[in-house]
């Protein structure tokens, strides 16, 4: 069928026609920064990228000025380097909420998993 006609052989040809591009990845030497300027310049304008992986796979300045240019449509990142964030020039939280979501964390109080950390 269609769909099993529409795969793509190479990390290029995904990042062109991805609506969403979703890390799942560990952090290692092949894979740390591997989300930098080159690879977010291939991604559609209207795409936006995921991270609930690790913090180390994003160049975070080159993901900030490809939001800030609004080469992407957005980022959601629920890890970031340096835990708990801490804006080093760049600060995600001076965009546009619409552009860059911090998804909230479980709480580290207690063993209430219920209970989400306030940002």
């Amino acid at each position: 069928g269609a769909l099993a006609d529409d795969y793509f052989t190479n990390l290029d040809d995904c990042l062109m026609n991805a609506d969403y591009v979703s890390l799942h990845l560990p952090d290692t030497p092949q894979t740390a920064g591997m989300v930098n300027a080159d690879f977010l310049s291939k991604m559609k304008p209207t795409a936006f990228l995921i991270n609930t992986a690790r913090g180390g796979l994003i160049d975070e300045a080159a993901l900030f000025q490809c939001l800030e240019k609004k080469q992407i449509a957005g980022a959601a990142l629920d890890v970031f380097v340096k835990e708990p964030y801490e804006p080093q020039g760049e600060n995600f939280q001076t965009l546009d909420p619409s552009e860059a979501r911090e998804a909230p964390a479980f709480s580290r109080r207690g063993n209430d998993r219920r209970e989400w950390q306030k940002n």
